[in-house]
């Protein structure tokens, strides 16, 4: 069921009330990472990593607020010198972007409240050409059509139909970036000690 923006967040300050706002927030993050590891394991994480890692370059769609975390995602991903492609703008756009899209490549595909409208075809491309694909989301996750090679899906915090927070998914993302590290862990550090170095000389240090 579709619930507007106002209706959400309406749903969230009647249940707050005589409640500390910060407090019911606070202690909904906890319940929901509590429950985190019931619904993504340190195996299918690992499997998960491992198959971004094994790829020449990570296309990354997300619309909404999970666009926060395809940033944050490009971002972690390029400091560890992995090739990014942030996949973005309208439907000419996106077409454009993934054109290049092979079997060496790897897709990382956010969604949540619903399948977005580009999901399908993204998923079904990557899928022709060989490339892998990973998709990070909420209770939607199972019901989302065609099916990607790996789903790492856990419930946000908060009620469904009402305001929901992005810690969930973003302790996967930290969970990813880390696994991802620890399977090539020589390469990783050197890759970071290296953009360090790039830095300060940029910097004049």
């Amino acid at each position: 069921m579709k619930t507007d923006p106002a209706l959400r967040v309406r749903r969230t300050l009647e249940t707050s009330r005589g409640h500390g706002m910060l407090e019911m927030l606070v202690q909904q993050e906890i319940e929901a990472l509590t429950r985190l590891s019931s619904y993504v394991d340190e195996e299918r994480l690992a499997a998960a990593a491992a198959a971004l890692s094994d790829r020449r370059r990570i296309f990354i769609f997300a619309r909404g607020n999970a666009e926060t975390l395809a940033v944050l995602m490009n971002r972690r991903l390029r400091r560890m010198a992995f090739e990014t492609v942030l996949v973005c703008g309208d439907s000419r756009d996106i077409a454009e972007q993934i054109l290049s899209m092979g079997p060496d490549d790897a897709l990382l595909v956010f969604a949540f409240r619903r399948q977005p409208r580009a999901y399908a075809p993204l998923i079904e491309r990557a899928g022709k050409v060989g490339a892998v694909s990973v998709v990070v989301s909420g209770t939607v996750g199972p019901s989302l059509s065609p099916k990607a090679d790996h789903l790492l899906a856990a419930p946000r915090a908060g009620d469904a139909d009402a305001f929901q927070t992005l810690t969930v998914p973003m302790a996967i993302c930290n969970g990813l970036i880390l696994s991802m590290a620890q399977s090539d862990e020589v390469r990783s550090l050197s890759n970071l000690e290296q953009l360090g170095e790039l830095i300060g000389e940029l910097e004049g240090r």
